[in-house]
Formats: structure tokens, C-alpha cells, sequence
């Protein structure tokens, strides 16, 4: 009876030196960790609604690049349309034929020309042959004076007649032999020969009136000619204003471009390709048909534009796509990791494990739940401890209220076991844990557990058997032995060791999420929250 008084004492002792103060550091130390997740919940929100408000911004943009680009569209059209009715213009048209007309009017010209030195040549011969018949005329009179002195009586009126018709020598010839019949040959051929002349004579007046009538007809031609020339030069400057025009609204059209801006170089080939429209080829055909039309270049341009943002645009949406998939498998672990105080260690990957029972249900529990450290242990010695617990298999074994296998329906459940018929031994793990009931499990069966597993400073010597851990990380379990190391710091042993583990999950995956955080107008990851920096996909760079 003293010693169960003398134990009652000292228990409450501990509850009101120890446990009571423990307790109040673990309830406010919790209150504390709510209240700064309830704070970063709203961080969070402020964040999320702020990203929201950038991606309604980001999608104005987008319209509105979408209605310049069909602005532009339709201003190439125009473009287009007036440079075809250009070509097809009647002012165009007549200047070419006007041209051809020219040359016509110049060939015939010559040709008249030409007409006009046969004509000459042929009135300077009737010129030479009028002379020679005045001469022969001269030499007729002087015949027929000759034949007067010599029958003055006789031949009076033949050689009266004779002298003015030029056959003086035809009388002189026959009128000694009195020949008429002769001098009447010599009188009709005298006849024919004024009568070419009357002709030739005739021709001759033709030939000056239509050489008249060709010069006024030059003389209109050559107007003409002026005129053409007048409406081709007004037409060339149409030309020309309407291809600086061209150039000038495509210079302006270029400069006014966001996504598809293209060099200088490549806006004066454009211009270039305006000029080379207006050049005449040789063998008839359209420029555009020669494959030197600026529209079939910008299009070129824009199609080449269009490729290179489809490729990039696609390869966006696939990393937007793997991005999204790790913010939202990073947002479900932190809500999980928020809405539970508690995370037990991952389940066996190499053999199918029951489903374990909340520790609610008091059906049993693992055994980190069931042991905390006892005071007194350094960071250091709990994360080796841990590390030494779970190499051994016995820091996640289930401790059920019984102390023995569960079962059911008559059967062994799959699952990893420490039972409490096991040998008491002297040093023990109650040096290191300290027995917390949960889960049904009574401190009773938790303790009986703990002190039948061995604890040592070091390995012992190999006759040592059973169960046992020791401080520098070795242990061993009936056959198997072995020595673990810290990988990581505790996370199960005790609230304070769980409840650190949370934290330190809850600022990993709050760290991950901004590296996972998408712009709302792109599929590009961006370091930092979209209303913080400007993203580099939103402003375009071609």
C-alpha cells in the first residue's frame, strides 16, 4: 500500500510537473500552426484571385492582336484589289495602244516616204523627156523653114502644121519625095507621144496631191502622237504614285505588326517586287504569274510566321500539359498534408498490405504511434533512432489491442506484426521510448512490447540473440542484422517529431507550387506568380 501511494504521489508529480506543461507546449504549439495555415490559406486565395485577373487581362489582349491581324488581313486585300484594277485600268490599256498605234502610223510613214522619192524620180524623167521633145520641136521648125525657102508654095500649110506638132524633120524628110503617108506615121506617133505626156502629166498631179494629203495625215499623226505620248507619261506617274503609295502602306502595314514584324531587308524585297510589277517583259506574261508578286511574298511571310508559332505553340501545350498535371498533384498533396495532422509512412511497394483501421476505430495501431522519446534525447539521437527502428521493420509493424495476429474470418491478414509474448529482457528500449496508448493499445501491451526488444550503445557480442537495437544503428531481428543511417529527420516518433515532419511537407509543397505555376494566356511555367513579373511569352518577340 506505501508503494502504491509513493507511486500514485510521484504520478501525479509527473502530471503536474511534466505532463500538464508538455501538453500545454504540444495544444498551443498546434493553435500556432493553425493559425499560419489559416493565414497562408488566405495568401493563397489573394493569389489565386490576382492570377485570375491576369488571365482575363492576357485573354483582352488576345482578342484584340486577334482583331488587328483580321484588320490587317483585309487591308491586304484592298491592297490587292486596287493593284489589280490597276492593271486592268483603261488608261493602262490605251497607253499600249496608243504605243502600237505609233509604231503603225511610223511604218506607214515611211512607207509613204518611200512612195514619194519613186514619185520624184519619175516627174524628174518626164522633165528630161519634155525637154528632149521641145528640142525635137526646135529642130522641126527649122526643118519646115527650110522646106518653106525651098517650096515655099508647095508645102506652106504642111510645113505650117508641121513646125508647131515638132515633125519639121519628118517634113524635111518626105516633103522632097512628097511622102504623106510617112509624114502621117511621123504625126500619129508625134499624137502618142503628147498623149503619154498628157498622162504622165496626170500622174504626176496624183502623186503631188496624195503627197499633200500624206504629210496632213502625218502632220494629225504626229498630234496624235502627243497626245499618246501626254497619256503615257500621266499614266507612268500614276503608275509610280500608286507603287510608292503600295510601298509606303506597306512599309506602314509592317510596322504596325506585333507577331509577324519582318525585317527591313525583307519589307524593301517587298517593295522592290511592287516596282518590278510595273516592268514589261519580254514574253507577255503578268508579274504575278512570273512568280514576283509582292502578295504571293508577305503571304510567304505571314505562312512562315504562322508554322514557326503553331510549332511553338504546340510544344507549349505539352509542357503546359506535364506543368499542370504536377501543380495539381502538388495542390492534392498539400490539401491532404493540410487537412491531416498526421501522415504515416508510405505503404510496401513490393507486396500488398491490408488496409490498416483508423486509429478511431480502437482496432489496434503501428508502432511509431504507440512510443514517443522520452526526454532527455537530442535531435540527432531520435533520427538515428527512428532510421534504426524502421531498418529493423519494427517502427511501421502493427501492434494490435491483443498483442497477438490479426485475422479474419479465420484467416492472417497481410501485414507486418510485433506481438508482446516476447522475453523480457534487461536492457531494453524503455531506455530510449516511452509506451502512449492509442488505438485500443493499453500502455500495458505497449510496454511489454518495448521490453522485449534489446537496447545497447553498440553492437554486443555474437552470442547475443533475439531482438535488439543499439545507439550507433545497428540492430538485429532473430536472423537478419544490419546497421542503418539518417537519410532524412524523424517524422514518426512522437507528436513533435510528426508535427515537424508536417511542416517541413506543407513548406516543400507550398515552395513547388510557384515553380508550377502557369500564365494564363500560355503554357509557359513562370518562377514567380503572374502578377509579380511580366511574362515573356505574353509579349511578343517576332
Amino acid at each position: 500500500m506505501e508503494q502504491t501511494r509513493g507511486a500514485a504521489v510521484l504520478l501525479a508529480e509527473f502530471v503536474r510537473t511534466g505532463w500538464t506543461p508538455w501538453a500545454r507546449t504540444v495544444v498551443r504549439h498546434r493553435a500556432d500552426a493553425l493559425a499560419a495555415a489559416t493565414t497562408e490559406l488566405d495568401r493563397t486565395t489573394k493569389d489565386r484571385r490576382a492570377a485570375e485577373t491576369a488571365l482575363t487581362t492576357a485573354r483582352g489582349e488576345a482578342e484584340e492582336l486577334g482583331d488587328r491581324v483580321g484588320l490587317a488581313r483585309t487591308r491586304r486585300g484592298d491592297l490587292g484589289t486596287e493593284l489589280r484594277e490597276l492593271l486592268d485600268s483603261r488608261a493602262f490599256q490605251d497607253a499600249v495602244s496608243a504605243t502600237s498605234r505609233v509604231e503603225g502610223l511610223r511604218e506607214q510613214l515611211q512607207a509613204l516616204a518611200g512612195q514619194l522619192r519613186r514619185v520624184e524620180e519619175r516627174r524628174e524623167g518626164s522633165v528630161t523627156e519634155v525637154a528632149a521633145a521641145a528640142e525635137a520641136e526646135d529642130g522641126a521648125a527649122t526643118a519646115t523653114d527650110e522646106a518653106e525657102s525651098a517650096a515655099v508654095r508647095a508645102v506652106e500649110r504642111v510645113r505650117s502644121a508641121g513646125r508647131p506638132a515638132g515633125l519639121h524633120r519628118s517634113a524635111d524628110r518626105h516633103l522632097p519625095a512628097r511622102d504623106v503617108p510617112a509624114l502621117r506615121a511621123d504625126l500619129s506617133v508625134r499624137r502618142e507621144r503628147f498623149t503619154r505626156l498628157t498622162e504622165l502629166r496626170g500622174v504626176l498631179d496624183r502623186a503631188e496631191s496624195s503627197a499633200v494629203r500624206s504629210a496632213d495625215q502625218l502632220t494629225d499623226r504626229e498630234a496624235d502622237l502627243g497626245e499618246v505620248v501626254e497619256q503615257r507619261e500621266l499614266a507612268r506617274e500614276g503608275v509610280e504614285h500608286a507603287v510608292d503609295a503600295l510601298r509606303r502602306q506597306l512599309r506602314e502595314w509592317n510596322a504596325g505588326l506585333l507577331v509577324a514584324k519582318a525585317d527591313e531587308r525583307t519589307v524593301e524585297d517587298w517593295c522592290d517586287l511592287v516596282a518590278e510589277l510595273t516592268a514589261a517583259d519580254p514574253s507577255g506574261s503578268p508579274a504575278r504569274q512570273r512568280g514576283t508578286s509582292p502578295a504571293a511574298a508577305v503571304a510567304r511571310h505571314v505562312q512562315g510566321v504562322r508554322d514557326v508559332l503553331g510549332t511553338r505553340r504546340a510544344g507549349l501545350v505539352q509542357r503546359r500539359a506535364t506543368l499542370v498535371t504536377r501543380h495539381e498533384r502538388a495542390t492534392v498533396e498539400l490539401a491532404g498534408v493540410l487537412d491531416h495532422a498526421e501522415r504515416p509512412p508510405d505503404p510496401p511497394e513490393s507486396w500488398r498490405r491490408r488496409d490498416r483501421p483508423e486509429p478511431e476505430s480502437a482496432r489496434g495501431a503501428p508502432f511509431w504511434r504507440c512510443v514517443r522519446p522520452v526526454d532527455g534525447l537530442s535531435a540527432d539521437e531520435v533520427d538515428l533512432l527512428e532510421a534504426t527502428l524502421a531498418a529493423a521493420g519494427v517502427l511501421d509493424a502493427w501492434l494490435s489491442i491483443d498483442g497477438e495476429l490479426t485475422t479474419a474470418s479465420g484467416g492472417e491478414q497481410a501485414d507486418t506484426v510485433v506481438r508482446t509474448g516476447g522475453a523480457r529482457v534487461d536492457a531494453n528500449l524503455t531506455a530510449v521510448l516511452e509506451p502512449t496508448a492509442v488505438g485500443g493499445v493499453t500502455e500495458t501491451a505497449i510496454h511489454a512490447v518495448i521490453t522485449s526488444i534489446g537496447w545497447h550503445d553498440a553492437r554486443p557480442g555474437a552470442a547475443s540473440g533475439g531482438t535488439w537495437l543499439a545507439a550507433d544503428g545497428t540492430w538485429q531481428c532473430a536472423a537478419l542484422s544490419g546497421r542503418a543511417e539518417v537519410a532524412r529527420p524523424a517524422s514518426f516518433l512522437g507528436a513533435t517529431a510528426r508535427e515537424a515532419a508536417r511542416q517541413r511537407e506543407i513548406v516543400r509543397l507550398r515552395a513547388c507550387l510557384p515553380t508550377t505555376r502557369l500564365c494564363g494566356t500560355t503554357a509557359r511555367p513562370l518562377t514567380t506568380w503572374h502578377g509579380a513579373r511580366k511574362c515573356s511569352v505574353c509579349t511578343p518577340r517576332l
